[in-house]
């Protein structure tokens, strides 16, 4: 063997052992000469008969799936225009039915006796294909999900070009996405918005996510725009995604709200000064009312009262029953003038601290020659400080201890005053054991000024009091109750809350 066909030996070898196919073919499109590589590759069998680039069975693709014309396969090129191709990617349907992807290359060569030949290699590229499918289709799908938001939506490199856009952002500049995307804002944004995207990359400083708004004049719009910074794997600055929220409705919106609420306040406050001003207005009439109304009646009190002693045992008993009405008269013009009163105070008051206890204590120094004469005692217990109007919460105490001793139980009983704290504020108590009351009586009647309830015929009192003793509570933002059952005594509570004095 001479040295040159020991070089072609060890040409052969070499070609053997590769992975890749490599191919001879003629002038007419015939195969010469193929290493074991290319038969595996192609899913074919070197025994099956000579192989052309015609052979029936042989069907080579696109990328993009379409048949390739033999005169437009690599091979063909190089034996035809002599022209060498390189990296050509092809699909290959084997016979079996699967479908390997290629990279071709073919060079033009001449024969042993200067007939026209081309060498050809096929690299396998299937898997590094499948991949590139596969993040084309992921690419797809992303385009698909961005495209789907309503908002603008686009994401920038640091250089500030678009890398990415959805549809609506191309709408909202008016422009196909192909002359969007690689560009700047300068080249594709309205001119009024060139300024404020120029500015975003620079406002990026600690990496957080930002959001502002802006508005669009030339179009009357109002935007929130939010930002969020990506990074690259060194955690340099690599863009920005960004996405814009029209959200010129719902200012509009929230501008007609505050206005409405603006007019809304004028009329309330104007409303409550009226209704300031006819509470005044009521508050000085009953109150001029019932002070004029006295003198009247002590007139008629005592005009009756000369009469009778006057006339001795012969006087008429109409002349009696004057003087009785007008003693009750005078008495519920002295309650009317206490209710007012208390309504006067009540929106000038100012809470500051006031010892309950010895508010109670007081109450009961003043009842104690008619608890005595009723035989009724009275019990205090423990009561706190509290923030509150003193003279007004005297007249809670004061009111409540002589209701109670009123309904206390014929003969002698007990009342007991008592509170305890809750978590936003304090109830005090005042139980008596007297006649009580049934669960069909409407309780919160004996809080109205004149009601009465049905068990209260006999009992001395112009039934003021107990009003009285909620429109001071009230006042200090609280609420007074009544419970009890028939002949088992009644408890009437108050409530004040937890409020700085």
């Amino acid at each position: 063997m001479n040295r040159g066909e020991h070089a072609g030996e060890r040409f052969r070898a070499l070609v053997e052992v590769l992975r890749d196919g490599v191919t001879l073919w003629d002038e007419d499109g015939r195969l010469i000469l193929a290493n074991p590589a290319f038969w595996e590759i192609c899913g074919a069998d070197p025994d099956d008969g000579p192989a052309w680039l015609s052979t029936p069975g042989w069907r080579v693709v696109d990328e993009d799936g379409a048949d390739v014309p033999v005169e437009d396969h690599p091979v063909a090129r190089a034996l035809r225009d002599g022209e060498t191709v390189t990296g050509r990617i092809l699909g290959v349907l084997r016979p079996d039915g699967r479908r390997v992807w290629v990279s071709v290359s073919a060079a033009p060569s001449t024969g042993p006796d200067g007939r026209p030949e081309a060498v050809a290699s096929i690299a396998d590229v299937t898997a590094r294909q499948e991949a590139r499918e596969a993040i084309r289709a992921r690419r797809d799908l992303l385009s698909s999900m961005i495209d789907a938001v309503p908002d603008p939506l686009f994401l920038r490199d640091a250089d500030g070009c678009y890398l990415a856009v959805n549809q609506a952002f191309c709408d909202w500049c008016g422009r196909p996405r192909e002359e969007i995307l690689g560009r700047t804002p300068d080249e594709v944004a309205p001119a009024e918005w060139r300024t404020f995207a120029a500015e975003a990359l620079g406002r990026v400083v600690d990496g957080a996510p930002s959001t502002v708004e802006a508005h669009d004049a030339a179009r009357g719009r109002t935007w929130r725009v939010t930002r969020v910074p990506w990074f690259g794997a060194a955690g340099d600055l690599a863009g920005l995604v960004t996405v814009a929220t029209d959200v010129s409705d719902y200012r509009a919106l929230e501008e007609g709200l505050r206005r409405a609420n603006a007019d809304l306040e004028v009329r309330v406050a104007a409303r409550t000064a009226e209704l300031a001003r006819a509470y005044e207005e009521l508050e000085a009439f009953s109150y001029r009312v019932s002070h004029d109304l006295r003198a009247p009646l002590r007139a008629i009190e005592g005009f009756s009262r000369s009469l009778e002693d006057d006339l001795g045992d012969g006087a008429p008993r109409d002349l009696r029953r004057i003087r009785d009405g007008a003693e009750v008269m005078t008495a519920m013009i002295g309650a009317l003038l206490e209710l007012s009163q208390a309504g006067r105070r009540a929106g000038r008051m100012a809470p500051v601290p006031v010892d309950l206890g010895a508010l109670a204590h007081e109450a009961r120094a003043d009842l104690a020659e008619t608890a005595r004469a009723a035989g009724v005692r009275i019990e205090i217990g423990d009561l706190p400080t509290w923030p509150g109007d003193g003279p007004l919460l005297r007249q809670v105490f004061a009111n409540l201890l002589s209701n109670a001793v009123k309904f206390s139980r014929p003969g002698g009983g007990t009342v007991t005053v008592a509170a305890h704290r809750e978590a936003d504020g304090l109830v005090v108590s005042v139980r008596d054991d007297g006649v009580g009351f049934g669960p069909g009586d409407r309780t919160d009647a004996i809080f109205g000024a004149f009601e009465r309830l049905p068990n209260a015929t006999g009992v001395e009192g112009a039934g003021i009091g107990l009003a009285i003793v909620q429109r001071a509570v009230t006042a200090h933002g609280g609420r007074v109750w009544a419970e009890a059952a028939p002949g088992g005594g009644a408890v009437l509570a108050f409530r004040l809350p937890a409020t700085d004095p």
